[in-house]
C-alpha cells in the first residue's frame, strides 16, 4: 500500500514537472527592445570607452566624423569636376555649374579624383584655429595644416549648411585646444607620384604645424562652440600626362554649401 502511494506521489510530481516544462517551452519570447539611438548614432567604442555622438552630428557606421568628412569631400570634388565639364553638378551640392574647362573635358565622363584639399578655419570666443584637410578616395583624411591662432578667412557657414565640415572642424578645434591633441598630419609617402610643385604646395605648412602640435597644452575647461569658415578647395584629378588641378570657392546658397568660381588651378 505504501509502495502504491509512493508511486502515485512520484507520478504526480512528474506530471506537474512536465506541465511546467511545457509552459516554459511554449511561452512567447520576450519582445525585442529597439535601440534607444537613432540610426547611425549608436554608441561606438573609442579608446576602450563607449561614447555616443551628440544629436545632429553626422557620423559614419563606426562613428568617425573624419571618415564622413572625407566621403563628403570626395563626392563634392566629383560634383565640381562635373561642373567643370560643362554639366550640372549634384543637387546635394547646390547643382554647381561652370564654363567647360578643356583639360577636364579631355578626362572623359568619369575622371578619377586622386585627392581633394580644403582650407577651413574657425573661431570660438577669442580663440582661432586654421587647418587644411586632404581627403583621399579610400576615406583617409589628413591635415596638411593644423594651427591655433590667426584670424581665419573665407566664408562663414553654419551647421545646417555643411554639417560634415562643421563637425570635423569642431572636432579638430576641440582636439587642439581642449585636449592638446593634433589631428593626423599628412605624410609625404601619401603624395607619392604627384608632381613636385604640387607636393611642395600641399606640404608648405606641414613643418610649422608639426612643431606647433608638439608644443600643445590642453585647456580642458574651454568649451565654446566653433564657428567655421571655408576658404576654398582644390581637386586633383588623374590625367594621361599628369594630374589636372581644379579650384573653387565655397558659398552658402539656398541652405547648401556650393562650389562657385570653378576654374583650372595655375601654379604660382
Amino acid at each position: 500500500m505504501v509502495g502504491v502511494v509512493a508511486g502515485c506521489g512520484c507520478l504526480g510530481v512528474m506530471m506537474v514537472a512536465g506541465v511546467m516544462i511545457a509552459m516554459v517551452v511554449t511561452r512567447d519570447p520576450p519582445p525585442q527592445t529597439s535601440s534607444p539611438y537613432p540610426p547611425g548614432t549608436a554608441p561606438v567604442t573609442s579608446g576602450g570607452h563607449e561614447t555616443t555622438p551628440l544629436p545632429g552630428t553626422p557620423v559614419a557606421a563606426d562613428g568617425d566624423v573624419e571618415l564622413v568628412a572625407a566621403r563628403y569631400l570626395i563626392a563634392l570634388g566629383q560634383s565640381t569636376l562635373a561642373a567643370a565639364r560643362g554639366e550640372v553638378g549634384d543637387p546635394q551640392f547646390g547643382s554647381p555649374h561652370a564654363s567647360p574647362i578643356p583639360n577636364v573635358v579631355a578626362l572623359g565622363a568619369e575622371p578619377t579624383v586622386q585627392l581633394v584639399v580644403i582650407r577651413l578655419g574657425g573661431s570660438a570666443g577669442t580663440q582661432y584655429v586654421r587647418t587644411s584637410l586632404v581627403a583621399f578616395p579610400d576615406g583617409r583624411l589628413r591635415a596638411a595644416e593644423a594651427k591655433l591662432g590667426g584670424r581665419p578667412t573665407g566664408v562663414a557657414f553654419d551647421e545646417g549648411v555643411g554639417p560634415e565640415l562643421f563637425a570635423v572642424l569642431g572636432s579638430i578645434g576641440d582636439g587642439l585646444l581642449q585636449r592638446g591633441q593634433c589631428p593626423q598630419l599628412l605624410a609625404l609617402s601619401e603624395l607619392e607620384g604627384l608632381p613636385q610643385p604640387l607636393i611642395a604646395d600641399l606640404t608648405s605648412e606641414l613643418g610649422e604645424s608639426r612643431i606647433e602640435c608638439q608644443g600643445l597644452r590642453p585647456w580642458p575647461g574651454f568649451g565654446d562652440p566653433w564657428a567655421p569658415r571655408a576658404d576654398g578647395m582644390l581637386i586633383v584629378a588623374a590625367g594621361p600626362s599628369g594630374p589636372v588641378l581644379v579650384e573653387a570657392e565655397l558659398h552658402p546658397q539656398r541652405g547648401i554649401l556650393t562650389p562657385s568660381r570653378i576654374r583650372e588651378h595655375r601654379s604660382r
